[in-house]
């Protein structure tokens, strides 16, 4: 444990700073009676503006009634004014840069009129960047062609044209309703749930259905899935309803070029193949950046504060909208969580190294691309990212983008052929089980 100690005379006071392991700072800080004197004066003065006097007008009253009448607000306000004074202070003269404010463990006004507060903060970690000039990369040399023609194959499918039949086979395209009970008591539906019914589908929505026909009423025994309480993994039974069975007959050439909104097939391909190459330079742009933290995480090994991987935790289960989550799964979102924090302070590291800032053209730049995409004005967005307090993490956004745009332009990329070739888009976007 390390301590110093820093006397200001023109600030009248005293601080002890104790280090309680690489992240973690306690200060102790003592005004002198002058410090004090001052701090409530200044503490009358801000009352009198809010308080209303019998015989003054507002704001107008003495200092000395005020700190008379209001004993009790005076001293607490001071002592709020002191402890954040001080802390301040405090983190100036050790060199030291919080993780956010201070918990207050104690304050006291002192007999011989001096004013003490004990302090404990989480400090940023101090990071020296390394290996990240010339950084080996991979990145995947994909068939734009091949791809391109799939796409156009998936599209042809799920733009297909749906033709009337009478009776379900493998392949075919069915529209029904469906009640999912137990004892008797319903526990979920679905309204003209319309999906592609393939032998490999999970039942209740697979071959079972071959040879039903529409306006079929159809009941079997379901064991129940999880997630239904005391029901789970209990045997019910699920009512379906067949409302229609269609086949496909995949669209012809001028049938997706009216798709797309097009004139030629040319110009279709053309349209595709635009698609593509963005999709492929986003994937290839999320690649090297997951390369990039990996190798950077792993050559940096420095503490994080624990406050901040909790709250990155929480917003990761907000955002992925998980009400409950199991030990394997809370350990994956801390992990997750962790690599999150420990990347954000190994950038902001090397930006600091490479002088790298942010631009108010740029942060103009940002709030017009987000207006345009929301069809609003500048003003609007401007408005509403002060109103949520969002301009800094705009900032920050834009900051570590154009850190890994310098990285990346530093790195060694080497290319490897992709023999696993992706499709753009799905043939139809539908859950395997439409009760879940």
């Amino acid at each position: 444990m390390k301590e110093q100690s820093n006397i200001n005379q023109e600030w009248n006071h005293v601080v002890t700073m104790e280090e309680l392991g690489e992240l973690k700072r306690k200060f102790n800080i003592t005004y002198d009676s002058k410090g004090v004197s001052m701090a409530m004066d200044k503490a009358a003065k801000n009352l009198s503006k809010q308080v209303q006097m019998k015989g003054f007008r507002k704001g107008k009253a003495p200092a000395h009634l005020i700190k008379k009448m209001f004993q009790k607000e005076v001293r607490e306000l001071a002592s709020l004014m002191l402890s954040q004074e001080g802390f301040l202070h405090a983190c100036f003269e050790n060199k030291v840069q919080p993780m956010g404010q201070p918990d207050v463990l104690s304050t006291s006004f002192e007999n011989n009129g001096q004013f003490y507060c004990e302090l404990y903060v989480e400090v940023r970690p101090t990071i020296v960047p390394m290996g990240y000039l010339g950084i080996g990369l991979t990145k995947q040399e994909s068939d734009v062609n091949q791809i391109v023609s799939k796409e156009i194959e998936t599209l042809r499918k799920m733009w297909a044209k749906e033709i009337p039949k009478e009776e379900i086979e493998n392949g075919n395209v069915v529209e029904l309703d469906f009640v999912l009970k137990y004892e008797d008591k319903e526990l979920t539906s679905g309204k003209d749930q319309k999906f592609e019914v393939l032998e490999q589908n999970e039942m209740p929505f697979g071959k079972n259905l071959f040879g039903l026909k529409v306006g079929d009423f159809y009941v079997e025994e379901q064991v129940i899935p999880e997630g239904f309480e005391d029901a789970s993994n209990k045997t019910g039974t699920i009512e379906i309803t067949v409302k229609g069975v269609f086949t496909k007959e995949p669209l012809d050439d001028d049938g997706l070029c009216k798709q797309l909104q097009v004139e030629t097939f040319d110009e279709a391909l053309a349209k595709i193949e635009n698609s593509v190459r963005r999709h492929l330079a986003t994937k290839e742009r999320e690649g090297l950046e997951e390369q990039i933290v990996d190798k950077l995480v792993e050559l940096h090994e420095f503490d994080v504060p624990k406050g901040w991987v909790s709250d990155e935790k929480k917003f990761l289960q907000q955002r992925l909208n998980l009400e409950s989550v199991d030990e394997e799964l809370d350990k994956k979102l801390y992990e997750l969580s962790l690599r999150n924090i420990k990347r954000s302070f190994i950038l902001d590291a090397i930006g600091d190294v490479e002088k790298i800032q942010v631009s108010e053209e740029e942060i103009n730049g940002f709030i017009q691309q987000q207006a345009e995409q929301s069809n609003i004005s500048t003003l609007i967005v401007k408005k509403e990212l002060r109103e949520k307090n969002m301009l800094d993490n705009v900032v920050m956004s834009i900051r570590q983008r154009k850190i890994m745009d310098f990285i990346l332009s530093q790195a060694q990329i080497v290319e490897e052929n992709d023999q696993v070739q992706e499709e753009v888009a799905s043939s139809f976007d539908i859950p395997d089980n439409p009760m879940e």
